[in-house]
């Protein structure tokens, strides 16, 4: 393997790829670490790779089966556009249309699929049968590798079960996503103990030790969530010797049961912490407004959540 190339996958029971060799995994950790700044190296090691891909094939072979049960396979026998395969499906195209698209291009570069473009652009149709490849089996790999990374498996699969409906306008994104029987999955997953999540917090915890000024210690988080990004970068200062500079932590979450859970994890975390302020900042609003006056923070800090920025100029 060079660097730069993905490592050639297992090969698991049912003919699929199953993950990377443990050897290829550690040469790629090496040539990553070759390039990385050094406190960022050990984050990407070959365990980390490794499950990386494992998870990138779990999420393909529940494409696969979203591709199927939701009816996508049989509108793709003859070529069409997105809007035309989704229109055979029995789709709503205002909210299939972007996942669609994201799904046919996914199974073009997997080579299910063959992308003719045409006047009205690219037209996707079966370039051969869909391989019925079990996600299980790569579940199974991942829990022997490394079981941390479960939670996301977990949440993959349960919103993979409702795509069909999604797509057939029976059911909302929020609803799918954020019901109250679900909160417990996004518990998990948004979690430091989740090897897949917690790769984000590690690496903006870095950022915030290097980038926070020495001088002035005043923290706004934006979008803070269950609060595994604070504790993180709280960490990472307190383990630097950095809180004692640290004025101010401004914890932000404009959900009302984030904030809560938010705000008592950092409290037992860190139960004597004076720094430690709570309450709500919409990104897409003005902060002025909100009690954040302009030059009165050192450092703005947000982990996973830009994404909901109406507009992304007007927010940074």
């Amino acid at each position: 393997m060079t660097p730069g190339r993905p490592p050639s996958p297992r090969t698991a029971t049912d003919g699929g790829p199953l993950g990377v060799e443990p050897g290829e995994a550690a040469v790629a950790a090496a040539a990553l670490a070759r390039v990385l700044p050094p406190t960022l190296g050990p984050l990407f090691d070959a365990a980390f790779i490794r499950s990386s891909a494992l998870y990138d094939e779990f999420v393909h072979r529940l494409v696969l089966r979203v591709f199927r049960e939701a009816g996508i396979e049989a509108a793709v026998r003859d070529a069409g556009t997105v809007e035309e395969i989704a229109i055979r499906a029995g789709f709503e195209i205002g909210r299939a249309r972007i996942p669609l698209r994201w799904i046919l291009r996914h199974l073009t570069a997997r080579g299910v699929l063959a992308d003719g473009a045409g006047d009205a652009g690219s037209r996707f149709g079966l370039r051969a049968a869909a391989p019925d490849l079990d996600p299980a089996a790569v579940r199974d790999e991942q829990a022997r590798h490394d079981p941390s990374w479960l939670p996301a498996y977990v949440l993959a699969e349960t919103v993979a079960r409702d795509y069909p409906a999604f797509f057939r306008g029976e059911a909302a994104g929020e609803a799918i996503l954020f019901s109250p029987a679900r909160f417990r999955l996004w518990i998990d997953y948004f979690s430091n103990d989740n090897g897949l999540y917690a790769v984000n917090n590690r690496v903006g915890a870095v950022a915030v030790e290097e980038w926070m000024p020495r001088d002035v210690g005043v923290i706004l988080e934006l979008g803070g969530g269950l609060a595994s990004a604070a504790v993180a970068a709280l960490e990472r200062l307190e383990a630097a010797g950095r809180l004692d500079g640290l004025r101010a932590y401004r914890f932000t979450e404009v959900v009302p049961a984030f904030l809560r859970r938010g705000r008592d994890a950092l409290q037992r975390r860190f139960p004597d912490a004076p720094f430690l302020a709570f309450g709500a900042v919409d990104m897409n609003r003005p902060f002025g407004e909100q009690g954040v006056e302009a030059g009165t923070c050192s450092l703005v800090y947000a982990v996973n959540t830009l994404h909901v920025a109406y507009d992304l100029d007007f927010t940074l």
